[in-house]
């Protein structure tokens, strides 16, 4: 048994909610993976192939008796700005930019993703995830523990998170997507895919492509079926690591429901046989 598995394993017994990622990546292998419950040791042991990396999925998971929430420090600032306003936790590891401090789930979902100004740091609560020591980043880092790896002593004295740390910010006005968006906008958008920023899977692809979205559905308000043939034909093609219709479609979902803009969406309005980038 590799020590990735091992790890894992112990980390399941723990109560901590493991799941699988690429190689090298940090990217689950699981597609709907924030809806999945905790994976169980006997499943965890199927799924695992040599070379996957580990990750803690935080917030409130299915199964996992101890959901936590992880303060993703990017720089040395905001690690120094995180202990003069935080109690520290003795659960903390190294990342290649800065540390994961861990704290115990309050209970109730966790705004994630909030930060303030100028600080480069993250919540990873609700529908997140963090990579766990010993998974090898892309550029050949090795995720590690400070200090010793967590027990179930350290676990027990986790600070648990509270909500007014990072208060959610001022609910933006709603933009409802539009059916008769015009040239000029649409405009906008095929510029700006085409100048979106790229990046690598292990890096923010999957960030990136979701910002692109919200921009064209909720500055913009194309409709679903634009912005994805925007998506599709402008931006799409410029990644590393494309993605397939399916996920980019369920990037301009996610997009939508994030702002709370609309409460469904007709996921498929492409006419069967039709070319995605015949734009109107």
């Amino acid at each position: 048994m590799d020590s990735r598995l091992r790890e894992a394993l112990r980390l399941v017994e723990l109560g901590l909610a493991v799941h699988l990622l690429h190689p090298r990546s940090k990217e689950p292998i699981a597609e709907e993976w924030q809806r999945a419950p905790a994976l169980d040791a006997e499943l965890l042991q199927i799924l695992y192939r040599p070379g996957m990396e580990i990750g803690i999925h935080t917030g409130l998971v299915p199964g996992a008796r101890l959901p936590v929430v992880v303060l993703d420090l990017d720089t040395p600032e905001s690690v120094a700005w995180a202990r003069s306003r935080f109690p520290l936790s003795p659960v903390r590891a190294v990342t290649r930019r800065g540390e994961h401090w861990y704290f115990k789930h309050p209970g109730v979902p966790v705004h994630t993703r909030h930060k303030p100004d100028r600080l480069a740091l993250d919540v990873q609560a609700e529908g997140a995830h963090v990579v766990c020591p010993p998974s090898v980043h892309a550029s050949g880092f090795v995720y590690a523990w400070l200090g010793s790896p967590p027990t179930s002593e350290t676990l027990a004295m986790l600070p648990a998170w509270s909500r007014a740390w990072f208060p959610p910010p001022a609910a933006p006005a709603i933009v409802r997507p539009s059916l008769h968006t015009g040239r000029r906008d649409l405009a906008r958008a095929i510029g700006a895919a085409r100048k979106w920023r790229v990046e690598q899977e292990s890096e923010g692809r999957g960030t990136q492509t979701f910002k692109l979205a919200q921009f064209l559905t909720l500055q913009l308000g194309l409709d679903a079926h634009r912005a994805y043939r925007v998506l599709a034909c402008e931006y799409n093609p410029r990644l590393p690591q494309p993605y397939n219709e399916a996920l980019l479609r369920r990037k301009i979902d996610q997009a939508l429901r994030s702002r709370l803009a609309l409460t469904a969406l007709d996921r498929n309005h492409t006419t069967a046989g039709s070319s995605p980038c015949a734009l109107p």
